[in-house]
């Protein structure tokens, strides 16, 4: 893995499966410091079975309010690694509310 920083940005690039604990330390113009450190790991992706379709675009949580109605698009939220045509069939499943 690689790590860039800049003033306000940390960008961490997976180049192969591993773990690291990244550090990241500030100092102001009177030399003091603070630190602060997390663990990064990279894993594989996870296969599909034989290529099935995979989430390209997780849907956001919609929250309705009495009897509103809102259309969500599904255009680009799955694809196929093979190349495949997504097929425009879905199936919904709706849970109890909590």
């Amino acid at each position: 893995m690689s790590v860039a920083a800049d003033y306000s940005t940390l960008t961490l690039t997976a180049q192969g499966r591993g773990t690291a604990t990244i550090t990241v330390t500030a100092q102001d113009s009177d030399a003091n410091l603070a630190s602060d450190a997390f663990d990064l790991s990279v894993e594989p992706e996870p296969e599909s079975p034989a290529g099935a379709p995979t989430v390209a675009a997780p849907l956001a949580d919609v929250r309705l309010v009495g009897p509103e109605q809102r259309a969500i698009s599904l255009a680009g939220a799955f694809n196929d690694p093979d190349g495949n045509e997504v097929s425009d069939e879905f199936e919904m499943t709706v849970a109890p509310a909590s």
